[in-house]
């Protein structure tokens, strides 16, 4: 199965920020979007959730058209996303949160995840399950809000600047989280700026500019092509 995402179109009152969006993600491998800030990475998540009012395009996963779907419906059919914003519930305990975001995989070959080999990847929210979600740190509260989506069991995952604010062990924790699902076989689509963690996780990579993908290749081609991080990564 992969993500499709073909001729995506979008943004926000009459300001365009998505001009013909196209690319792939495979399950098992970890696609990378890099860009500036402002160059509609972010966007490009919503848009595949489908929040974007007015959007225009074609976004697929597996069989599924996803076009048209309420963001609910895009979950429920096997796409998991999580924000830059960090959304939990605060008056909930860890374990309340996990669990209310179980359910059951839309497809029967999306591997599942139980909440002990998550506590596994970072026990330390083991040891607060039942705290209030709202008295963990920003590195707690970050990981949990990745390990309640992976709670529903996607068989794609949307992940968007994970690491932003984070302490360095943190940091670690994410990518190895990540990894874990690259092995577990989602397709991943990881929107980062700490660019040298972000190549040791990834396979492929894409680079946004203008709303649209400037660059599409592997992780080797990337660290290869001078031009491409100066004309759109590099801050002149």
């Amino acid at each position: 199965m992969k993500l499709v995402v073909r001729e995506l179109e979008g943004g926000y009152g009459n300001v365009q920020v998505l001009r013909g969006v196209n690319f792939e993600v495979n399950t098992g491998e970890v696609v990378t979007l890099l860009g500036r800030n402002g160059t509609g990475r972010s966007t490009t998540c919503k848009a595949i959730m489908n929040a974007l009012p007015g959007q225009r395009g074609q976004t697929r996963w597996g069989t599924t058209d996803l076009s048209g779907l309420s963001s609910h419906e895009v979950a429920r059919a096997g796409v998991g996303y999580v924000p830059e914003e960090r959304l939990i519930f605060t008056n909930l305990s860890v374990d309340e949160n996990l669990q209310i975001g179980r359910k059951a995989p839309a497809n029967t070959s999306t591997p599942t995840w139980t909440q002990d080999e998550l506590y596994a990847l970072f026990p330390r929210l083991h040891e607060r399950r039942k705290i209030k979600a709202g008295f963990l740190s920003g590195g707690e509260q970050q990981m949990l809000t990745i390990f309640r989506t992976l709670m529903g069991n996607p068989g794609a995952i949307l992940i968007d600047e994970p690491t932003e604010g984070l302490a360095p062990k943190i940091v670690e924790v994410v990518a190895k989280t990540i990894a874990q699902m690259r092995k577990r076989g989602l397709a991943v689509l990881l929107v980062e700026q700490k660019l040298a963690m972000s190549l040791s996780i990834s396979d492929r990579v894409l680079v946004m500019g203008h709303g649209h993908i400037v660059f599409s290749g592997s992780v080797a081609d990337f660290r290869a092509d001078d031009q491409i991080r100066r004309q759109w990564l590099e801050v002149n």
